[in-house]
């Protein structure tokens, strides 16, 4: 069986007196962990997606068991894998309030779990089932739908696919109660119309509340084309992420390499409205974005390049994140880890000041530092963004085994609010683990959100109350920003020193000057973040400067 497997920053909360001018990263303090809970039997068991409405938490996610927890599983003890739908209802100290097994006699891999305004429970996943509670099965795997009350009581479930092996891997509501889907399908007939051929197309569904559809599209050629997610954009419209490696049907634009990160833009209606290809050289992935200050998205995945729309590799695998205008345009792409084989990022939240995102990786160096396992070994990583996209901090939760999953899923407990996170443990009592979780558990914690702002640092000599004033107006100019080559730096007096500092505090530019603007050459900068501040006799102030390539 084949199982396919989230602007306006406070720039300045704090201004700390030192010789020195700025540290982002470590103003961050690692979010503090108020509980776990564990969830499971004696086989594999592991988290694929949390939500979080009002008081409660839900998570979903696969379990292989017929005990402990998981001892509805539907399955036939003759089938191969022994996968259903887990289910569970927590509330916000992780204490469960119910457990479900969700399935039919072979198996079912959920994906998504989303918490609905109407108080219930919304599944999304796969089946290749065809019994009593699985009604319909078009092909080889199905995409499978099962809607919950808050008591945990199935209300129905739709299955959607065509004659070959299909998927949904998120799901969202939209503003008029109905829901969309998005991932991937392998066939035409029954439910899919305009497969291309090829192993899969992406594949994007409307429905209403009751689970009927409205409209579905297919994007791809002949190769490999998937979405790994779909969300209801400012305009209405919506933005589906994901990959392709195709070179013919929708995909006319050539690639940068072995797959590109993938995102399509469509109407209200489902009509297509642009596409842009995003990577380097090897395989790069979107996974999920959140809304960007200005229209925009910030955007999270994978990548193994370091040329094209890329600029470094850590090592195999990183963690991609992109910053895009409404267009798609890039303004930042950025890519973050260690030496280890694998950095990924799979969601991200927007926070009060910038972003979250929950990922796996098997690095100790570089970007990662703590990971609690030997090497190689993977550990859930939650990586604090600032309100631009680019990296402040990241924190690893785990122990002396492998935390992972299909995936890692995170929610707020409200906007903006404490972490959620749902991943799988195979640790045994080291670490921050608890219990012996050798053949797999699911684990759901909470953290504290330890959410700061990047402090400026100003010198001793400065009065920190004229500095705080002058830096929320913005009395300096910076423009354009962002940008790409020549930028002019601004003011309404002689400006006097210029210093331009990169994300790690170090100079990189100094001018110096008695006019009231000044062009600085930005060709050699790499896209970043970078910090411009101007000194002179009658005032001081910091602002950011953006540069894209």
């Amino acid at each position: 069986r084949k199982t396919f497997t989230t602007m306006k920053t406070k720039l300045l909360v704090t201004i700390t007196l030192l010789c020195f001018f700025f540290c982002a990263s470590n103003t961050f303090a690692q979010d503090t962990m108020l509980w776990q809970s564990y969830a499971g039997g004696s086989s594999s068991d592991y988290a694929t997606q949390t939500s979080v409405l009002g008081n409660y938490i839900y998570i979903t996610g696969v379990t292989m068991s017929f005990d402990g927890d998981c001892y509805e599983n539907h399955t036939d003890t003759a089938a191969s894998f022994h996968e259903d739908f887990f289910v569970a209802k927590l509330d916000l100290d992780g204490n469960f309030k119910w457990k479900h097994c969700a399935g039919g006699l072979h198996d079912e891999y959920p994906h998504n779990i989303i918490a609905t305004s109407d108080g219930g429970v919304l599944v999304v996943g796969e089946t290749n089932s065809e019994d009593s509670i699985i009604l319909i099965n078009q092909g080889q795997v199905d995409i499978w739908l099962v809607k919950f009350d808050s008591l945990g009581n199935e209300l129905w479930n739709k299955s959607y696919g065509g004659f070959g092996n299909d998927a949904a891997l998120s799901i969202k509501e939209t503003s008029d109660g109905g829901y969309i889907f998005a991932g991937m399908c392998g066939g035409s007939g029954g439910d899919i119309i305009g497969y291309h051929g090829g192993w899969c197309d992406g594949l994007v569904m409307r429905i209403d509340s009751m689970g009927t559809p409205l409209w579905q599209k297919v994007f791809g050629g002949s190769q490999y084309d998937l979405f790994y997610s779909a969300y209801e954009d400012f305009d209405g419209g919506y933005i589906l992420n994901g990959y392709t490696n195709s070179q013919d049907g929708d995909v006319t634009d050539t690639l940068h390499g072995t797959f590109d990160g993938l995102r399509v833009k469509l109407d209200s209606s489902g009509n297509q409205m642009w596409y842009r290809l995003y990577g380097g050289q090897n395989t790069d992935i979107l996974r999920t974005s959140a809304p960007y200050y200005g229209h925009g998205t910030v955007s999270v995945g994978l990548t193994k390049s370091d040329s094209g729309d890329l600029h470094r590799n850590f090592g195999g695998m990183d963690m991609w994140v992109l910053v895009t205008d409404s267009l798609g345009e890039i303004i930042s792409s950025q890519s973050y880890g260690g030496t280890g084989n694998s950095d990924d990022g799979y969601v991200i939240a927007q926070t009060a000041h910038g972003y979250v995102v929950a990922g796996l990786t098997n690095s100790n160096d570089s970007n990662v530092v703590g990971n609690h396992g030997p090497i190689y070994t993977w550990d859930d990583w939650i990586v604090r963004l600032d309100s631009l996209g680019q990296f402040v901090a990241g924190y690893c939760y785990g122990g002396d085994a492998n935390e992972y999953g299909s995936t890692m899923s995170m929610a707020l407990t409200k906007p903006m609010g404490d972490i959620i996170i749902g991943s799988c443990t195979n640790s045994v009592n080291s670490g921050d683990v608890i219990g012996d979780n050798t053949t797999g558990n699911i684990r759901i914690y909470r953290l504290r959100n330890e959410d700061s702002v990047v402090a400026v640092i100003v010198d001793t000599t400065e009065d920190t109350t004229f500095v705080q004033k002058i830096l929320s107006h913005s009395t300096i100019t910076v423009f354009p920003n962002p940008t790409s080559n020549f930028v002019t730096i601004a003011g309404d007096v002689p400006l006097g020193e210029i210093y331009i500092y990169n994300s790690l505090g170090v100079v990189i530019l100094q001018k110096k000057t008695q006019e009231k603007s000044v062009s600085a050459d930005m060709h050699d900068f790499r896209a970043g973040v970078y910090y411009c501040k101007v000194v002179s006799d009658e005032r001081s102030a910091i602002t950011r400067l953006i540069v894209v390539k």
